[in-house]
Parts: C-alpha cells; structure tokens; sequence
C-alpha cells in the first residue's frame, strides 16, 4: 500500500489537514454534550448485557477513538447499544454468570470475532452479504429486540426476581410476585421513567421562564439520562436509599488493561454463530445511521471504510475489556444537532470519558438500578417502528408478514433463529415474486422513442414483431417461465417473425438464463422466428458473449429497443419491396436457365451422337451400314437424352447464372435481399419441367424405342436368328421360337421356353427348362431340368430330362448385348419386376437395385447439383470468366460420374447396399454445396 492510499482508509487525516478552529468550537461543544449522554447509556447498556459498567464505559473509549479515525461518517457515534447489548446478553448468558469475570472474556471473544469477520467481508468484496438483512426483517427484529429489553428489565425496575429473562417467564413472575414488588424500587423507577419521558416536553417552557429559548429538538433535551441519574445519585446518598436499593456499587477507577481475549478453539467455534450475527447486525445498524446523517449533510457514507472502522472499534472494544459496539442513533443524533462538524467530536467525548473513568467513578456507587432500567426502557422505545407496517402493507403486503414473522420468531424462538429464519422468508418471497416475472408487451408512443404497455397506453406495434419487456432479472428461478410465456405468447401471436427480448429491466442473467436464452432462441428458430435483444445493460454483453448467444442468434442484440423498432420496420418495407422484385425476376432467371439448358443439351446430345454413330460404324458389316447405324443411332436419342439430362441441368445452370453474374445482375438479386434458398425457388419451375421430361423420357419412351433399335441392330446383322419382343428375349431358330426370362455375364440362362413347329406352321413339341449353359467345347446350349411336350395325331405325351442339348447359333456374348436386357436401359418397372424375379430365383440383383435407385433418387441428383452449381457462381466463381466456368463445370459434372461409377462396382463387389451406393455421391455434392452456400450467405 503506497502512502498516497493511505488518507483513504485513514479518513480523519484529510480531514485534520482542512480543518479550522471555529470547527474545534463546534465539536467541542458537540463532544461534552455527547459525554454527559454516552455516560449513563453506557452504565445502563453494561447493566443489559451482563458486564460490569466499568466495561460499559471502557466500550466508548478505544472503539470510538478507532472509529473517529477510520469511520467515513463525520457525525456518527460508536459505542454501547441497546441490540448489541442484548444479542450478548443471549448468547454469554448459557456459558457463564452474569457480571463475572468469566463472562466479561467470552464477552472480549464475541467482539473479535465480529471485528474480524467484518474485515473479512471487506477483504473479500463481499459486503453486500449484509444486504441479506432485509429492511422488513430489521425492523421486525429491532421491535422485537425492543420487547424483550423493556421486558428484560421489569426485575431490575419492579425489585423482582426471575429465573429467565424470557418474555413470558418474566411476566409470570411479576404476576406471581405482584404483592411481593419492592415498592421503594418501584417508585423509583417510576419517578425515573416519568422524568425521562418528560424531560424533552418540560424543558422547552422552563428554558422561557429564564429568558432562553430551547424547543424540543435542542441538544439540552438529550442529556435527560444524566440530569435523572445525577438526581438520583444525590437523592439516594442523600436519603440513605442508596441502603435500601439495588446499586451500581464500586466501579473500578483507571483505564482499561490492554489484554488479548483468551485462546479457547472450542469456545470460539460455539460462539462463531452468534458473533456472526452481532457482527451483521452491528453493522446494518451502524450503516444506516451514518447513511442518515449523511444524507442531512449531502454527503455519503463509504460502505466498504465502515467494514474497516466498525471491525476495528469491536477489535479495539476486545483487547481493552468491552463488549461489541456499533454505530448509536440517539447519541449520533445529539452530536448532530450539537452542531457537530468532525469526528473530533467524538475525541471530545472519549476524552470525557477519560476524566470520569479517571476521576468521578465513585459517584456511580448510589446509582440505583432501578433507574438505569428506567434509562434502557426509554432507550429501547425510540428503536421500535411501528410506521413501517403500515407502510410496508400498503407496498407489499409480504415484506409485512415478514416482520411480523421475524419479531415473533425471535420473541419466541430467539434471535439467532429468528434473523435466520427472517432472513429464509425474505429470501423465498423474494424468489417466489422474481420466479414469475411480470412480461410486458410494448408498443412505441406515438412520434417519441419511448416504449410502454400495450394495455395501458395507447401505443403502435409493427405487425410481425412481438416486443416483451422482462421485468426482472433472469435466472434460474425464473428461466423456464420466461421461456413458456415467449414461446406460448409467439404461438398464440398469428404472423410473428420477431420476438424482441427488451432487456432495460434485467440487471442479472446467469447460466441457466443463458442456456435458456439459447434454447429459446432455437425453439423460435424452428418456428421461423428470430430472437432480437435490446436495451441490454453493458456488463451483460461479456456473459452473453462467454455462452455463444452473440454467434448463434438469429436476430440482433440492439442498442435501443427504438433502433430494434426502426430496424424492424424498415426491413418489413424493404421486404415488400424485395418480394415484388423477386416476383417479377423469377420468370426471367426461369427462362434464362432453360435456354441455357437447352444449348447444353443439343451441344452434348449433337457431340454423344456423332461419337455414337462413328462407334456404330465400326461395326458394320454387308447387312448391317451407315442407314442401318444411323438408324440405330438416331432411335437411341432417348436413352442418351435421360443420361445426358442431369449434367446439362448442370451445366446449363453454371452458364444461366454465370452470366447473370457477369452481368451484375446475380449481385442485385442478392444485395436486394433474395436469398440462395431463394434463388432455388427460382429455379424450380425449370428443374420441375426438366425432372417431368427426364420421367417421360425414361420410363416410357426410351425403353421403347431402345427395344426397338436393338431388334433392327439384330435384325440387320443376323438376320431372322433372333428378334427382341416385348417382355423377355424371344430367339428363333427355323421352325423354332424360343423365349429367355435373364442371362448373365458367364451365359448362364434362366426361364427357358421352346415352342417347335412342324412344316405347316403347327406346334409339334414344347420344351421348358428351369436353367441353361453355354458349353464352349461342344459350341451348344445345355439346358436342365427339361419337361418335354410332344403332340402326336392330337395327343399330347410328357417326359421329364436331368439335360437336354440345344444347337444354335446364338452365342451367349450376343445374348447380354440385348439392351433391353441391360439394367441401366430399362424402365422402374421393367426394373422392378427384374429384380423381384431374380431374387425368386436366387440371382443377383446388385446392378438392377443399383439402376432402380439410381432412377428413384434422380430428383435429389439434380436438386444436389442444382445447389452445387449456384453455391460454386455465388461463392469461388463469383468473379471469373464464362471459360473457367463451363471447365469447373465440365470436371465437376465429370467428378460426379467418375464417384458413381466407383461406387457403383464397390456396391457389388463389397456387397454394399445400392442405395447407400447411389446416395454418396449425390451427398458429397449435396454436403459441398450447402457448405459453400452457409459461407458465402
């Protein structure tokens, strides 16, 4: 700590280095008027907490000089009071006598206990613990600290005994001892009380009978306890009552010993509680009175510097034989309207002290208790408030019922357990009224940047937006409400697409707030809704931050809920405006698509027939030339059309929107808000007219018209040795026809079928053979499992054959070159009845699923590359050439046939389903392009 810090914590020292010498007139007058008030609060209040009175008057001597010099209040007054007293009285009272010595050092532990645990809570920031002794649980435990004082001391002014200072032990005991009542006590007691009472309404008219004018609020009003014990210290030694009554007795003269409180760690941790609680209590007390005062005087009170200068008078009260001390309003008030300036004051009165505990304590032997119950009692009676109730029920009636409650408990209960249970109620009402919070939807007042409730002032809402003002902090006893209400108030609101969270109210939010926060923000997010914030405080935005919530909303965080508001409308006329466009630009991004598309494919399907044809040729042969291979040729266009279609799709979209691009006008539909979800409603027309062609195409033109050409490519290079029909392979042979159901690779064949017909055209014989094979050695056909049907003169004989031989000039290799036998050439349904077949004959069915899937999922192709090829214009090929373009189109487009044509294989040799086969490369576009869509949004 550098010497420049130290006039913070040693307040008193600024204060000296202004200080003048009409400031000293002021305090010292100040300070003996406070003296001659402290002296007989001190002996009464020592009397209440079970001390000696000695140790009452060493309890204004080094505390209040330890405060004058670090206390931030320049009119309070430390010393004994009436709580302090008591709370010590309650809880030294179980371990040892009263007025022992013993006591007095279980007494000096208490105030260590609490002087430190106050600097404790400086050190540790944590100051703001004592905010937990609500104003509705002090005043409930000060109204009921008042009670049992006043009636602690009903023995001491009656002349009674009684075993507990309890309320109603000590009620019972006057009842019963009521003839019994010391009437010379009683009496005066009485007479103290009623001079007390009356000596602030008497010395005003007294004062002008002798030419002076003191109203009532004059400083002469307070000395009353010291006229009275004065009085009463003449008239007993005068009267001799001083033999009759309850006294002070001797009161050691000279100064306190300095000595540590004794080490006992049991001792100490059974007293903890309790120091705890005096510790509290000594400083809200002590706080709010310096506060008071401060605010008559305009200035302030440091909160954190009384910490530090309550926690050092209870130390400096511990090693110097006292019991706590705290802040006094009755003697602060008197130093106040002494005209008090400083905490010299407060040396002042020490030092009167000083004197008495040096010079005048023998004159407090003939004090009568009587009398100094008397001064506690009227003491006692200016702490209790009734007012409060009143005030509290008419604001909430809760903070009511909790002083009620907190005074009943610690009449009944005590007063550690009833500040505890004080403290639990005010916590849970607390909780109960933030665990539902009041949400308000607002509305702007008209032409102003204020915002209010809808039902109580006339406002104007923007359609689409829900504003909700939270009125409280958001945390986890109210988290899961808030979100019900937002989410039920968003469902019930038809037509939202913002909800506006207005945060002016919300001081707090902790992690479940903000897990809440995120969470709501997703529920809305699913509904098409996003979450905005506004009017949230600055210490916030760091936890806001910490969680994510700044990345992940979907709406903004807005300085002002005006802003938000603006915001918000002139994005619903911007909306407007953007729809309308967006309208008027489909049409045209359609049709430029589909003749883009439309190029394309005559370019791809010109270039594939010209290669086709030049393939062709090189088959021909004497029946079989160029009419007969264009024909061939020119009846495939179909199925070559279907195959070629998605990569024209393809490409004819890279062009579309490249040149819309190039031509800026991609970029103004995009800076006019239409979004890449947008651009592909655009283009849905197109892929929808193109999908529709591509299905008419392939399942009912080109399965046709491929039969068609490979029956004439056949017919012209084998004559009439084989014809394809419509539902199988029909081969003929002569005088024979045959019909085969499948044949694979290796010439195995299946579902064989042989009708034989004499020379008048007439069925001779019918062979069926379950399966076939090609032997190569003797160049035929060896068919199993035969039924023979010969018909003979009209009568039909059957023999059943293991084989039978078949010759024939067809060769298996010409058998699987039928194309309506190929997998990817035939329609779903051909495909579908293939495969439900072969799987009845326990074939292979790999290539037909692969071919059947590949056409069931060809919409998702071309929506996939659709995708790809508007992420790739509006992200990396944003700014390049129509070449570079149309080459990235050409490798991409080649890329997708290249993974479907390994994956494909990979399906039947790994045994991989065809469905996980067709759908990979179709996902790694489709992953490709909304990745590149989310990074250039």
């Amino acid at each position: 700590m550098g010497l420049r810090e130290w006039p913070g914590y040693l307040p008193l020292i600024p204060i000296l280095q202004k200080y003048k010498k009409d400031d000293f007139s002021h305090d010292l007058v100040a300070g003996l008027i406070v003296g001659m008030v402290t002296i007989p609060q001190a002996v009464a209040y020592a009397f209440l907490a079970g001390v000696p009175p000695e140790a009452g008057l060493y309890a204004c001597l080094v505390p209040m000089v330890l405060y004058a010099l670090f206390g931030s209040s320049r009119q309070m007054v430390v010393g004994p009071v009436a709580v302090a007293a008591l709370l010590v009285a309650a809880t030294v009272s179980e371990y040892a006598p009263k007025f022992s010595d013993e006591y007095l050092q279980i007494t000096t532990i208490i105030c260590l206990q609490a002087g430190l645990f106050l600097w404790i809570l400086r050190l540790s920031r944590m100051g703001g613990l004592v905010n937990l002794l609500s104003h509705p649980v002090i005043t409930g435990f000060v109204n009921a600290a008042a009670i049992l004082i006043i009636v602690s001391q009903i023995p001491a002014f009656t002349g009674i005994e009684s075993e507990s200072s309890q309320p109603l032990s000590v009620i019972t005991a006057l009842v019963t001892a009521l003839p019994q009542i010391d009437r010379l006590t009683l009496v005066t007691g009485a007479v103290a009380l009623t001079l007390l009472l009356t000596w602030p309404r008497i010395l005003p008219p007294l004062s002008r009978l002798v030419g002076m004018a003191i109203d009532d609020t004059h400083p002469a009003t307070k000395v009353g306890p010291m006229i009275v014990a004065t009085l009463a210290v003449v008239w007993a030694t005068l009267s001799g009552a001083d033999q009759q009554l309850a006294t002070v007795g001797v009161v050691p003269a000279g100064l306190p010993e300095v000595s540590p409180p004794p080490l006992d760690f049991d001792l100490w941790l059974a007293l903890l509680p309790s120091s705890v609680v005096i510790a509290l209590v000594s400083y809200v007390e002590s706080y709010s009175i310096g506060a008071t005062l401060a605010a008559r005087k305009q200035t302030r009170v440091n909160s954190h510097q009384e910490l530090i200068a309550i926690g050092a008078a209870n130390i400096g009260a511990a090693f110097t034989g006292a019991y706590p001390v705290a802040g006094s309003f009755s003697r602060s008030s008197v130093n106040y309207l002494s005209g008090g300036r400083t905490p010299v004051s407060s040396l002042v009165c020490a030092a009167v002290i000083v004197i008495v505990l040096l010079f005048f304590t023998q004159l407090f032997s003939a004090l009568p208790h009587a009398v100094l119950a008397a001064i506690v009692m009227v003491s006692v009676v200016g702490l209790m408030d009734l007012k409060s109730s009143r005030h509290h029920w008419a604001i909430h009636r809760h903070d009511t019922l909790t002083e009620i409650a907190t005074m009943l408990m610690v009449l009944f209960l005590g007063v550690e357990v009833g500040l505890a249970a004080g403290v639990l109620l005010s916590i849970a009402f607390f909780i109960r009224t933030s665990s539902r919070p009041n949400i308000t939807q607002v509305g702007r007042l008209a032409d102003t940047e204020h915002f209010r409730s809808i039902k109580r002032y006339d406002v104007e809402t923007l359609p689409g937006v829900l504003a909700l003002r939270v009125d409280e902090n958001i945390y986890f006893a109210n988290a899961v409400q808030i979100e019900d209400k937002f989410l039920k108030r968003a469902q019930r609101r038809k037509g939202t697409k913002h909800v506006l969270i207005v945060c002016g109210s919300v001081n707090m939010i902790d992690a479940t707030g903000l897990q809440m926060l995120i969470r709501l923000n997703n529920n809305l997010k699913q509904a098409g809704i996003t979450l905005s914030l506004s009017d949230l405080k600055g210490t916030l935005l760091p936890h806001l931050n910490a969680a994510g919530l700044d990345k992940i909303i979907t709406g903004q965080i807005f300085f002002s809920t005006d802003r938000a508001m603006r915001y918000f409308a002139e994005e619903a006329r911007a909306q407007a405006e953007d729809n309308k466009a967006q309208a008027d630009a489909d049409p045209y991004i359609t049709g430029h698509a589909n003749r883009a598309i439309f190029v394309v494919i005559a370019v791809l399907l010109s270039l594939i027939t010209l290669f086709a044809l030049f393939e062709e040729m090189d088959e021909s042969q004497t029946t079989y030339g160029l009419w007969e291979a264009g024909l061939y040729v020119l009846q495939t266009l179909p199925r070559r059309f279907d195959e070629i279609l998605v990569y024209g799709l393809f490409l004819g979209y890279l062009i579309a929107l490249g040149s819309l691009a190039e031509t800026n006008e991609l970029t103004i539909c995009r800076v006019s808000g239409m979004s890449a979800q947008r651009l592909c409603l655009a283009l849905a027309p197109s892929m929808i007219l193109w999908l529709s062609l591509s299905v008419i195409v392939a399942e009912f033109i080109a399965p046709a018209s491929e039969r068609t050409a490979e029956v004439g490519k056949l017919q012209a290079q084998y004559g009439d040795d084989a014809l394809g029909l419509m539902g199988g392979l029909w081969l003929r042979d002569q005088q024979l026809y045959m019909r085969l159901n499948a044949i694979d690779e290796e010439g195995q064949i299946w579902g064989v079928e042989q009708l034989w017909l004499n020379e008048d055209k007439q069925l001779q014989t019918t062979i069926s053979a379950a399966s076939g094979r090609y032997s190569e050695p003797e160049q035929m056909w060896l068919l199993q499992d035969v039924v023979k049907t010969e018909l003979i003169n009209g009568a039909a004989t059957q023999e059943s054959l293991d084989e039978w031989q078949w010759n024939n000039p067809i060769t298996p290799e010409l058998l699987a070159s039928q194309a309506f036998l190929e997998p990817n050439k035939m329609s779903m349904a051909a495909l579908y009845r293939q495969i439900a077949f072969a799987r009845t004959q326990s074939l292979g069915v790999s290539e037909y699923e692969l071919a059947f899937w590949n056409r069931v999922l060809k919409p998702l192709t071309f929506l996939g590359l659709t995708l790809f090829a508007l992420a790739v214009v509006i992200g990396p090929l944003r700014e390049v050439g129509m070449g570079l373009r149309l080459t990235f189109g050409i490798f991409a487009g080649l890329g997708f046939k290249y993974l479907q044509d390994l994956f494909a294989p990979a399906a039947i040799v790994f045994n991989i389903p065809a469905l996980i086969a067709i759908l990979i490369p179709i996902a790694v576009y489709w992953f490709a392009a909304i990745a590149l869509i989310r990074k250039n949004a």
